[in-house]
């Protein structure tokens, strides 16, 4: 019976060079390492690299576990500026901050852009436009409440129809806008009837 002859195959990534015993090959891998696989390990698919694929599925597995972590990663708030609301997050950098909620009576801080999307506005954009209104409502021109509580809070006012940024406002001028469908026509007309009533 003829002996099988796996001399000059190629498996996977391997060379088969030479016959080392019965049933033990010297392979070359792509890479250039050489060394000695079984034959049911060549013929079955089992090895096909000297061990250099396997680590670089391995690497391309925890990059894609990184980027899973990085996308799935949370914004998470220190430096908090108290009286401006602002403080640094750690995927943002300079930010505006906003209360989530309270845990024992202490206020827990949210990253705005977490909570509205860079579709609406970017970090230096937030900064920015509170900086120029100097704290106060883009709408009444008030103060906006340092504790970002109730309707003197602060909220981002964008457009619904292209999600753009329009100013840091009031919560109770961003809902009474709202209200209004966001149309000009209606605050006008709303306008004159209060002029105008007796």
């Amino acid at each position: 019976m003829k002996k099988l002859d796996l001399s000059n195959r190629q498996f996977g990534r391997l060379l088969v060079k030479k016959r080392l015993t019965g049933r033990l090959w010297l392979c070359r891998c792509v890479c250039g390492i050489e060394k000695s696989i079984p034959t049911g390990n060549l013929t079955s698919g089992q090895t096909q690299s000297c061990g250099c694929l396997r680590l670089e599925r391995v690497q391309e597995n925890l990059k894609r576990a990184r980027e899973v972590r990085i996308k799935s990663a949370k914004h998470f708030i220190s430096n908090i500026d108290h009286k401006n609301l602002m403080g640094d997050c750690s995927l943002c950098g300079k930010t505006f901050v906003k209360v989530a909620y309270f845990s024992n009576r202490a206020p827990v801080y949210r990253c705005w852009v977490e909570k509205v999307g860079a579709k609406v506005a970017f970090p230096n954009q937030l900064v920015e436009m509170f900086e120029s209104q100097k704290g106060n409502c883009a709408v009444c021109g008030e103060p906006m409440a340092e504790n970002g509580r109730g309707s003197e809070g602060p909220s981002l006012d964008h457009s619904h129809v292209n999600g753009s940024l329009r100013g840091i406002v009031h919560n109770r001028c961003n809902r009474g806008i709202g209200q209004f469908k966001d149309d000009p026509n209606l605050l006008r007309l709303a306008a004159n009837y209060l002029e105008n009533a007796i």
